[in-house]
């Protein structure tokens, strides 16, 4: 009994000192005032912390409680002016697609500022602490990356979404138009000839408004708020890994580069008992029930009137019962019509899925929970000193030698060089025929 309470004790110790010793100091910015990506950014932080690692966590939604290893920089302080600018979203289908990108370098460029210009994070960009790795949710928000080149440490990017036309420069990651669908039309991966010609103007069109106007607009951030910050262009570059929060299970499949990692559903955990009166809500739904959430960036209380009577005028249509995500009382509304404040759609979705039972069973057939590939990834940048074999020769490009317009336009130049001088060509060999002609009939 004596020896096995030894060898118990040699092992707890032993398994200890391998905790601390492999045990780094992590710097997580997630500072978008959404609540649904303070989850990714949370759950991430919290299982770096849950495994021994210090973090630091920037985010505008701080903890009532402490968690060991996990120190919080608040930003709480931008959510006013976030959710002011997040209520022009309703306006969202009837914008221009210029109007829509015009509407996120505001956006982002708003927060980002805001989030530079708290206290907080000012006194730790002032201050000599280290860190070993720096993760930052990349929402337009490139002046962010001043945290990796402050902390002269590797940087891991974490997407709250797939990889599209605002994050690929960040690794020169392929996106061709000929199959790959902007993020913002709904073609699928088999596109007609007009499909393409449309996914490839907004990919041109993003392209050029990321270049000449998004990333100009977040260097002036970082120069107005960071003093003696180094020009953009010299810190974009430098992330060694970007962790994607998508998953092949739930898009079509896209071209990634090794740096690349989709962790889609990392956040997600295991299912709790939903309170009673909502469990009771849907087992009686004998037909059925639909979940109706606007996500936490759209409040379904502040609808215009009008679009709150259309939508509960279709509902007390339907045989179905609803669940709708819903911030204050609703008068009025159908028996079928259940409102909550906040839905717990993890525990809901996980009880009653049987239609997304194939996709469910794709997520989870791979060799490793996404949780853990996503600390794993993150560890391995850290080990391999910002992981250099990782990145692509694409990034010591400029994006028009990227995207092969250099060489597109010497070809064409080339080509009507061509036509030009056989025109020419043609031109003096008929005139001269004119010309002799002319003079024997003279």
């Amino acid at each position: 009994m004596n020896i096995i309470l030894c060898v118990f004790l040699i092992y707890n110790i032993f398994n200890t000192f391998l905790t601390l010793t492999n045990a780094s100091k992590i710097l997580v910015v997630c500072p978008v005032a959404v609540h649904s990506h303070f989850i990714l950014g949370f759950r991430l932080a919290r299982e770096l912390a849950n495994r021994g690692h210090e973090v630091t966590f920037i985010n505008a939604y701080p903890q009532k409680k402490a968690i060991k290893n996990l120190r919080e920089i608040s930003v709480e302080e931008i959510r006013g002016a976030m959710n002011v600018k997040k209520k022009q979203l309703y306006d969202v289908g009837q914008m221009s697609y210029i109007r829509i990108l015009t509407w996120l370098n505001d956006y982002g460029s708003g927060y980002t500022e805001d989030t530079l210009r708290v206290k907080e994070v000012q006194e730790l960009l002032k201050s000599n602490e280290k860190f070993d790795l720096v993760v930052t949710e990349h929402f337009m928000n490139e002046a962010m990356l001043i945290f990796p080149y402050k902390f002269n440490c590797p940087s891991v990017i974490l997407t709250p979404g797939p990889t599209m036309i605002f994050n690929n420069h960040l690794f020169a990651n392929p996106s061709p138009s000929s199959y790959v669908t902007n993020i913002l039309l709904n073609f699928g991966n088999h596109m007609s000839f007009w499909d393409r010609l449309k996914n490839t103007y907004y990919n041109v069109v993003g392209e050029l408004f990321l270049n000449y106007i998004m990333l100009p607009s977040q260097a002036k951030i970082l120069k107005r708020t960071v003093p003696g910050a180094p020009d953009l262009k010299n810190i974009l570059y430098n992330s060694s890994l970007m962790l994607s929060t998508s998953h092949i299970s739930l898009k079509d499949p896209v071209p990634l580069q090794p740096a690349i990692k989709e962790i889609g559903g990392y956040h997600l955990e295991s299912t709790k008992p939903l309170p009673e009166d909502l469990q009771q809500f849907l087992d009686n739904a004998k037909e059925g029930v639909i979940l109706f959430s606007m996500g936490s960036n759209i409040k379904s209380a502040d609808f215009p009137p009008n679009h709150k009577k259309a939508i509960l005028n279709i509902f007390s249509k339907l045989k179905q019962k609803v669940l709708w995500k819903f911030e204050t009382d609703l008068p009025g509304k159908p028996k079928n019509v259940k409102i909550m404040s906040w839905l717990p759609q993890q525990d809901i979705l996980g009880t009653y899925r049987q239609n997304a039972k194939m996709r469910s069973m794709i997520m989870h057939d791979q060799p490793m929970k996404q949780i853990d590939e996503a600390v794993f990834w993150i560890q391995y940048v850290i080990r391999h000193k910002g992981a250099p074999h990782l990145k692509s020769a694409g990034l010591d490009l400029k994006w028009y030698q990227r995207y092969l317009v250099d060489i597109i336009f010497f070809l064409a130049f080339i080509m009507l060089t061509f036509f030009v001088v056989i025109f020419y060509l043609f031109k003096y060999i008929f005139g001269t025929k004119r010309n002799v002609k002319n003079t024997k009939k003279d």
